[in-house]
């Protein structure tokens, strides 16, 4: 059957500016000022069923696709009710302040030690006072003594 754009647009309710672009392919015969264009190539090419198979949106896919966004964003907000997440920025801050901690401590051991490495004749004991110094530094961090 022959059918014009308008005719196109009438039959499917898309607009002609949708119609127009799901044609541009396809050579329209001149009627007039009219281009009429056969329904039997001029349709699929408008429900999308000319196009390549991985343009074509396929409903089953789709609602597979968006049950599995649900699912996912339904398995996170149970893992974050749980208390199984953590909200990045408060990880962020958390880490930057035990960076900061972690530093602090150690720049302080030099000043800490100082006379005591320079009282010692004994490298066994230098290497001692400054083990037992980055110990107990590392301890204090661990236990969340963070007194900068």
């Amino acid at each position: 059957m022959k059918v014009s754009f308008q005719d196109l647009t009438d039959l499917t309710g898309f607009t002609y500016r949708t119609v127009k672009k799901r044609l541009s392919n396809l050579k329209p015969e001149k009627e007039g000022k009219s281009h009429i264009f056969n329904s039997e190539e001029a349709l699929p090419l408008i429900y999308n069923k000319g196009k390549p198979d991985n343009e074509v949106l396929d409903l089953t896919k789709e609602r597979a696709r968006l049950a599995k966004e649900q699912a996912d964003r339904l398995e996170l907000q149970n893992a974050e009710s749980r208390g199984q997440l953590i909200p990045a920025d408060l990880v962020a801050k958390t880490w930057a302040k035990e960076t900061i901690a972690f530093k602090t401590k150690m720049r302080a051991i030099p000043s800490k030690v100082a006379l005591k490495v320079v009282a010692s004749d004994d490298l066994f004991e230098v290497q001692e006072i400054l083990t037992v110094a980055i110990k107990e530094a590392c301890d204090e961090l661990s236990r969340g003594d963070h007194s900068i």
